[in-house]
């Protein structure tokens, strides 16, 4: 049994997908015929998969992101064969609220990964923690020591009080390329009212606008134009990634007020909603 949903594409249209009962197995499909090119065993159950780039003058190099829903443990497994090739000690938080891929361009991947400390889906909590992994040259795995010189990771505490609230959630998260920012909805845990985040590692928050109460981002959205796209109340909205201003709004969607899949694709700038 293949399970799509947390799935990942690379760039040459290789599936790499969850396999059996309980996710528990990584699966690499060819594009074409579907036909299994590898598995990967990692032992616990999956929540999320995604494939963090990098190119150097050999190429472009590709891993596998892993998240598990336990305690969002996080491993990567090498693209072409799916060993193993980096597993960390602890994980980020309790349970997994989301994961975008930053920057993947010569000379440095990146991914963010965000974890809360309650096993309630939806409950706000006073901190949130965003895991932010970054590789760089050399990438190799040194033989003896088993340590990755250009791999590191950092956890940042997002906490309410940042962002003037007691609780919060985080939700849906995505990524401003050009301005090499990731993007984020935040829910008050007192009021539910939801706003949109924009955040830089090393500056912490740049801006946050109100959104509307259905309102998400496309899952790992990645936005090249300058826009930022989200759907919710039957409304498409594009803010502008400079101060998250609204640039314009279509209303009268035959879709739902939510939907259970909002993705984005970047090169033709179009924003695709199913329930």
């Amino acid at each position: 049994t293949v399970i799509p949903a947390g799935g990942a594409i690379d760039q040459d249209g290789t599936l790499f997908a969850f396999a059996g009962g309980t996710s528990g197995r990584i699966v690499k499909l060819d594009g074409d015929s579907l036909s299994v090119e590898a598995v990967a065993l990692p032992g616990g159950l999956g929540s999320t998969l995604d494939i963090m780039s990098i190119y150097d003058l050999s190429g472009r190099t590709d891993w596998v992101l892993w998240i598990n829903t336990l305690s969002v443990r996080v491993r990567l497994y090498r693209a072409e064969d799916l060993s193993l090739y980096w597993s960390d000690t602890s994980g980020v938080s309790a349970r997994p609220r989301g994961v975008v891929i930053g920057r993947k361009d010569f000379g440095r991947a990146e991914a963010f990964v965000f974890g809360s400390p309650s096993i309630t889906l939806g409950a706000a909590t006073s901190t949130v923690t965003m895991r932010h992994i970054v590789i760089e040259p050399p990438f190799f795995v040194d033989p003896i020591s088993g340590d990755i010189p250009g791999f590191s990771f950092q956890d940042i505490t997002l906490s309410a009080s940042d962002f003037g609230f007691s609780t919060i959630v985080v939700h849906s998260s995505a990524y401003d390329a050009v301005n090499d920012r990731v993007l984020f909805g935040v829910v008050d845990g007192a009021t539910s009212n939801r706003y949109l985040v924009s955040y830089k590692v090393g500056q912490g928050i740049i801006w946050m606008v109100p959104m509307t109460n259905n309102e998400i981002l496309p899952r790992n959205g990645r936005f090249l134009y300058e826009q930022i796209w989200t759907y919710g109340n039957q409304a498409v909205t594009v803010r502008s990634t400079e101060d998250g201003s609204i640039l314009f709004r279509q209303t009268g969607f035959p879709h739902n007020s939510t939907v259970d899949r909002l993705l984005y694709d970047p090169q033709s700038n179009t924003l695709y909603a199913g329930n």
